[in-house]
């Protein structure tokens, strides 16, 4: 069963198999030490969800998708200023 990104456990997993890739290889010290460095990353964005989840709950059923408003009168849409251009430019 594969984990959501957003579950501290997916990262977790990633710099332990990170961790045992990094000492079962025959890899240069180099080599050795960005596998090391990409586990300490894994590790970080696992602390970073378990303090979001601590603040903004475990699932956040709260959260509603709200359509944008609708244009202003005389607005284009799809402008990315809302506004359309004048009819006499050439």
């Amino acid at each position: 069963m594969s984990r959501s990104i957003r579950d501290p456990r997916f990262w977790r997993d990633l710099a332990i198999e990170t961790r045992r890739k990094a000492e079962a290889f025959s890899i240069e010290r180099q080599e050795k030490e960005r596998l090391l460095k990409i586990a300490e990353e894994y590790d970080s964005l696992a602390d970073r969800r378990e303090r979001w989840q601590a603040h903004h709950g475990k699932v956040a059923s709260n959260i509603q998708i709200i359509s944008p408003a609708p244009a202003p009168d005389g607005a284009d849409a799809a402008s990315p200023l809302g506004r359309r251009p004048p009819d006499d430019v050439h």
